[in-house]
């Protein structure tokens, strides 16, 4: 059986080439990018949406203590998707209430 591919999984070091590749594959309807570290991740998030394509953002396996702030810059950045792979991060959203909640402040909602 032949499963259609839908999406790619970018990651920081082919990000300058993201706009020669994948944004201009017409089928693609979806991009996931899977940073090591947040810079540059505003900008892709950007570029993505400018080609009309979804954005889904990986977020890091681990959430080091000093970086429970970092969710609020994953929700700022306005994806279409997160794709939680910390428990730690997944339980910070659950207090936060969800989208539409105060706490969120009217992200991803």
């Amino acid at each position: 059986m032949r499963i259609p591919l839908r999406y790619v999984s970018i990651h920081r070091a082919a990000m300058l080439r993201l706009d020669v590749l994948p944004l201009q594959v017409p089928w693609l309807g979806e991009i996931v990018l899977d940073f090591l570290e947040v810079q540059g991740l505003k900008e892709a998030v950007e570029l993505v949406r400018r080609a009309g394509r979804r954005v889904t953002v990986a977020t890091p396996r681990v959430l080091k203590p000093d970086e429970e702030r970092l969710v609020h810059f994953f929700l700022r950045l306005r994806a279409d998707a997160l794709l939680v792979r910390s428990a730690g991060l997944l339980h910070q959203l659950v207090r936060m209430g969800g989208p539409g909640e105060p706490g969120w402040g009217g992200l991803l909602g």
